[in-house]
């Protein structure tokens, strides 16, 4: 009374625990995919361990990115779960890698590790401030040198600079 033929030819039959013996890729043996399909024959479709699953993260916060110590891996996006894991604090979501900084406040709100609030090269003036805060001679209190470079932060190198040459014309 038991069927031992493998009319798929997958080298498992029905007796030995083929739930589809008409699809070679279905069988005891196969990579569960997330495809709606019982791959492995377990009894359970797309399962979280799919070879194909995705790695969701926890957004506690609800600001569209997640926690990347907090995942989970299924073939559907749990409640609660994002894609992205680059949220810097899940517990606020004023905190996230799409988040603006102002000039005044020192909260690194946006994930990359600096404010700009900072004043990096200790000239005196804040990051959101300074057209180069690596360099402390650059900023908007400098004075303009012809040097190629923006000294004082006008938006114009060598505009009005100091020690510029003085030109008449030869008429």
């Amino acid at each position: 009374g038991t069927d031992a033929s493998d009319d798929d030819l997958d080298g498992y039959s029905e007796n030995d625990g083929d739930c589809d013996d008409g699809d070679v890729d279905v069988n005891p043996a196969a990579n569960e995919e997330c495809d709606g399909i019982d791959n492995d024959c377990d009894d359970e479709t797309d399962e979280d361990s799919a070879i194909d699953a995705d790695t969701w993260y926890a957004d506690n916060d609800g600001d569209g990115y997640g926690d990347a110590t907090s995942s989970a891996t299924s073939c559907e996006q749990p409640t609660g779960y994002v894609a992205d894991a680059t949220d810097c604090n899940d517990a606020d979501a004023a905190y996230n890698p799409g988040a603006t900084e102002s000039c005044d406040d020192p909260a690194d709100y946006n994930c990359d590790g600096s404010t700009e609030y900072e004043d990096n090269d200790a000239d005196g003036f804040a990051a959101c401030e300074d057209c180069n805060d690596s360099e402390s001679t650059v900023n908007p209190d400098a004075v303009e040198i012809c040097d190629g470079i923006d000294n004082d932060c006008s938006g114009d190198a060598d505009s009005d600079a100091t020690d510029a040459s003085t030109w008449y014309e030869d008429g």
